[in-house]
């Protein structure tokens, strides 16, 4: 397998993928937007942001096909940073290397006032000087939590996610820190969910649905 193993901007050989060698490595949401390898400890008020479909979060970067003006890859995402609609967990500034290559992934534990939503997460390098750059993503609909059948989102009510964030090879710098974010919607790379449990393509109304991000100790999201 040949990897190019960003952040070293290096060409490396492997013998396997996944790589046997690997160490799987949580990094938990805490209270006060922190991310850490800590677990969460006791009860925690969840996180909120309004979701609001008319005024969808726009695509920033990304694996994405989209007209010119929308460049794809690794993208400043300081645009996007100051919006009320995303949520961004902060790790502290990272003492030595960390490369994180393989499967990344997320757990979320979320709850929506809508009867569906989209739950994104991109996964972050916040560079010495302060500028964030994604790395990877994931999505997924709230009523195909499963990928295979419609299960309709019960509002207001606590759900564990599993959103897959794809693969990479990226070299985390010391002096940098690691960032996740969290939001609902990544228009126009994705179709913007209604809220409303309508499919995108048939919904009459768009109805803003207020979003919490959960990170108590009974529920712990994370990327990993």
């Amino acid at each position: 397998v040949k990897i190019f193993v960003q952040g070293t901007n290096r060409w490396r050989d492997e013998d396997e993928w996944p790589l046997k060698r690997r160490q799987q490595v949580k990094f938990y949401f805490h209270a006060g937007k922190k991310l850490s390898k800590s677990v969460p400890n006791g009860s925690t008020s969840p996180d909120n942001y309004i979701y609001d479909p008319n005024n969808p979060c726009p695509t920033h970067g990304g694996n994405t096909l989209l007209p010119p003006q929308y460049t794809p890859g690794p993208v400043d995402q300081t645009p996007i940073l100051g919006r009320t609609d995303i949520l961004q967990y902060t790790t502290e500034v990272l003492t030595e290397p960390l490369e994180v290559t393989g499967q990344v992934s997320a757990k979320i534990f979320a709850s929506t006032s809508g009867k569906d939503t989209d739950w994104i997460v991109k996964l972050c390098d916040v560079h010495a000087d302060g500028t964030t750059y994604n790395v990877c993503d994931g999505v997924l609909r709230a009523a195909f939590r499963d990928g295979k059948t419609l299960r309709p989102v019960e509002p207001n009510k606590p759900i564990e996610y599993d959103i897959e964030l794809w693969s990479t090879s990226y070299v985390f710098k010391a002096g940098h820190r690691i960032r996740v974010i969290v939001t609902s919607s990544d228009f126009p790379r994705y179709d913007r969910n209604p809220n409303t449990g309508e499919s995108p393509q048939s919904a009459t109304t768009m109805v803003p649905a207020v979003q919490q991000i959960h990170h108590s100790a009974e529920r712990a999201s994370f990327v990993e």
